[in-house]
């Protein structure tokens, strides 16, 4: 409805961010991510996991160490900071100086996109 309307969406992960990130500068609503709260599947070979939004780091931390992975950065407020908000506003945090950042990775996003003829 927002597409065929042209109503502005801006996400919000968990709102643990000092940036702004979720503030709608041009109006429209502001969509909370935090129910897409499910870690889907884990490939431990590949070293890639499907999940939510909506997912905490630390809970994707202790599933990914549940196969030998680890997150390599951890932003100061982890434990309450969610995966989407994590990569929408920036993905950085401790360990980014030493390991690098989400687009030095080079393990592509998948996402979501909104279609025109969707209905709500």
């Amino acid at each position: 409805a927002a597409v065929r309307h042209r109503v502005f969406v801006t996400t919000r992960g968990a709102g643990t961010g000092n940036y702004g990130q979720a503030v709608p500068l041009r109006g429209g609503v502001v969509l909370d991510m935090s129910g897409l709260d499910k870690i889907e599947s884990i490939d431990a070979e590949a070293g890639t996991i499907r999940c939510g939004a909506g997912v905490k780091l630390c809970d994707l931390e202790d599933h990914a160490r549940q196969h030998g992975w680890e997150l390599r950065q951890h932003p100061s407020t982890r434990r309450t900071a969610s995966v989407g908000g994590f990569v929408a506003g920036g993905s950085t945090g401790h360990g980014a100086l030493l390991h690098g950042g989400l687009s030095e990775a080079g393990a592509p996003l998948g996402s979501v996109r909104p279609m025109s003829d969707a209905s709500a």
